[in-house]
């Protein structure tokens, strides 16, 4: 999933299909661990970069091994 949303000029929500709506309309997808819905409550721009300061509107998890990317590699985080 992080190579499908690193890769430009392709439609990422077309390739994978477990998608679904939110809270707040964003598409969150099914398949993972967590996910956490935000409203923007500011927005700074910065030079090149933008700060952007949100506030939490929805949160929801499940038991699971978390992937991490370390060394170049996925791997699951033993806990």
């Amino acid at each position: 999933m992080a190579r499908l949303f690193a890769t430009p000029g392709i439609d990422r929500l077309a390739i994978h299909g477990d998608w679904r709506p939110g809270e707040q309309g964003c598409p969150l997808l099914g398949s993972v661990l967590a996910h956490l819905e935000c409203k923007v409550a500011h927005y700074v721009e910065a030079g090149r970069h933008a700060i952007v300061l949100a506030t939490p509107t929805s949160l929801a998890w499940r038991e699971g091994r978390p992937l991490m990317r370390h060394g170049g590699t996925y791997t699951a985080l033993a806990y």
